[in-house]
């Protein structure tokens, strides 16, 4: 019997699995307690506990998300490889398609927001104090390891392979093309953070945008696919 593409993903260590299941309110980096500032709606921080904390009550599946951005072979297939340059330059529907082609789908509002906690978790069970991991995530996602867009004048496209959180790359090197979950019936698609323009302007992680022409081609995104168990 043939491997299936997840399995030879899983094999190659090109895919970890989000044990989004095991997301509670009750874990330790829920416990941070973000403060709006008087001249703000609200800040980063408390919209996304918010929106992690519904996600959270309405028990999230486990799924599988690639290490890397997606990147093409010399024959445009999609690969999650170090050192190649990122599948840009690609619409929303061409991604919807794509992810089907190779068992996976296009990440949900609520399964990105997901994966967000269990990399908040990660963090903070491996030693980083809970204010800052909520930075990281939520205001100023530049200080991922090994980036270098944080020193350069403009942001740059960079190979894959950059900017490392926790055991994930890229995070902060292009746009995530996402779609909105099936019950909000919003339309529409959503572009996730995040992007660095040098020291100055950060999209964090987190920052969610809308979006809806499904055929322009994005030159700075790059479709954000997971696999099912």
């Amino acid at each position: 019997m043939n491997a299936t593409k997840l399995e030879i993903m899983i094999s190659k260590k090109e895919v970890v699995l989000i044990e989004a299941s095991k997301l509670s309110i009750n874990d330790k980096f829920m416990s941070f307690d973000p403060k709006t500032a008087p001249e703000t709606l609200i800040e980063p921080e408390t919209l996304f506990k918010e929106r992690l904390t519904e996600v959270i009550l309405n028990e999230p599946k486990d799924f599988y998300r690639p290490v890397f951005d997606p990147s093409f072979d010399e024959e445009e297939n999609i690969v999650y490889e170090e050192g190649k340059r990122p599948a840009i330059g690609k619409s929303f529907k061409w991604w919807e398609e794509k992810a089907k082609e190779i068992g996976g789908h296009i990440a949900t509002r609520s399964e990105y927001i997901a994966f967000l906690g269990v990399l908040l978790k990660n963090l903070v069970e491996d030693g980083m104090p809970i204010p800052i991991a909520w930075s990281i995530i939520c205001s100023d996602s530049s200080e991922t390891e090994g980036s270098k867009q944080s020193k350069s004048p403009r942001h740059l496209i960079e190979d894959t392979g950059t900017g490392k959180l926790d055991c994930f790359y890229d995070l902060t090197n292009t746009y995530k093309l996402c779609k909105e979950d099936e019950y909000r019936e919003t339309g529409g698609f959503l572009i996730a953070g995040g992007l660095l323009f040098g020291d100055k302007t950060n999209y964090p992680i987190s920052a969610l945008g809308k979006c809806y022409e499904v055929d322009y081609k994005h030159q700075d995104a790059v479709g954000e696919i997971y696999f099912n168990l």
